[in-house]
């Protein structure tokens, strides 16, 4: 675990602490173990967020069930659209501080049923690299997630309230139409993607956010207040200079679905990115002359050492793998 945590309410954040605190899971206790260990800074943080969980675990009982209900409901009804102006408090999340005071009411009344609750209040899906796996929302729609990405999302939804998602990392949604035709809403980092029942795939990974509409209607919410509609085959991009809209290759951008990688005139330096991207290798190209080298065609992308001999043979291009390292320069 790389994190500089400064605060111990930072620690309060992280579903993983509960874990360690509680004793419960093996995973977290052996990854808190090991940064504790890592300096004495980080042990004096963590002993601050447990005299923090103990004064509140001294209140355990006080609080009435009805007043932690209220504040379930009031912590989603406050938690905030991405891109309002209103995402960071005191340098971190709005929604972090959400979950710290949810996580402190529950706390106080539940003790060690806190755990049951964290799970109950963000449910996540995630793929490792290299993984795709597809997912059932709890109103039947569907989700395919790409390599090393993760959704999370509430699991207490119902017909006429809100359906709301975020995402790091790239998902196709199949969202599924409700009786009462609540909306469903999919947070990245940059916008929000507000939809009733549709098909479109969602991209929010290392700075790039975009969405393409396969089936239906959407409209794009920007962190500016700019709405965009789209109609099927609109391609949505934003960057820190705007929103961008634009036809796109449907196929290309999903053939990651059927475990392809598409090659349009595609430089190696972007082809790269695409394998760090899902096999969480490093890429290091020999030089701008190799960078520049456009590839093309649909190589299958459910092996790296395939897709790697597909690129030399396509470019005249070597391939040196080393560990996670791999180097790419002219043959």
């Amino acid at each position: 675990m790389h994190v500089n945590f400064t605060e111990p309410e930072e620690l309060l954040a992280e579903d993983s602490f509960y874990g360690w605190y509680l004793k419960g899971d093996e995973a977290a206790i052996a990854q808190w173990d090991s940064w504790i260990k890592q300096s004495p800074q980080n042990e004096a943080l963590v002993n601050e967020a447990v005299v923090l969980l103990k004064e509140l675990r001294m209140k355990e009982g006080s609080i009435p069930g009805a007043q932690v209900e209220a504040a379930y409901h009031k912590f989603k009804d406050n938690l905030p659209v991405a891109g309002n102006g209103r995402g960071r408090v005191a340098g971190l999340p709005v929604r972090r501080w959400g979950m710290i005071a949810a996580a402190v009411v529950i706390l106080a009344v539940a003790g060690t049923g806190l755990m049951k609750y964290m799970g109950f209040f963000a449910p996540t899906a995630e793929t490792k690299y290299g993984q795709i796996k597809e997912q059932r929302l709890p109103d039947g729609s569907e989700v395919t997630l790409n390599a090393h990405s993760k959704i999370s999302y509430f699991s207490d939804w119902k017909d006429g309230k809100d359906r709301e998602v975020w995402i790091k990392g790239e998902a196709f949604f199949h969202v599924q139409k409700t009786p009462q035709k609540s909306r469903f809403i999919v947070h990245t980092s940059r916008f929000d993607i507000v939809v009733t029942g549709t098909r479109f795939n969602v991209m929010n990974r290392d700075g790039i956010t975009n969405v393409l509409l396969q089936e239906g209607s959407v409209t794009v919410h920007t962190k500016d207040g700019k709405d965009i509609y789209m109609k099927p085959g609109d391609f949505v991009s934003v960057n820190d200079n705007g929103p961008d809209k634009k036809p796109a290759d449907a196929g290309a951008i999903t053939a990651w679905k059927e475990k392809k990688m598409v090659f349009e005139n595609t430089t190696l330096q972007e082809a790269a990115r695409m394998i760090e991207a899902h096999y969480g290798v490093q890429v290091i190209l020999a030089d701008s002359i190799v960078a520049a080298k456009t590839i093309n065609g649909i190589q299958s992308n459910d092996n790296l050492e395939t897709l790697l001999a597909a690129i030399e043979a396509a470019d005249d291009v070597k391939a040196e793998r080393n560990g996670n390292t791999i180097i790419i320069k002219n043959h």
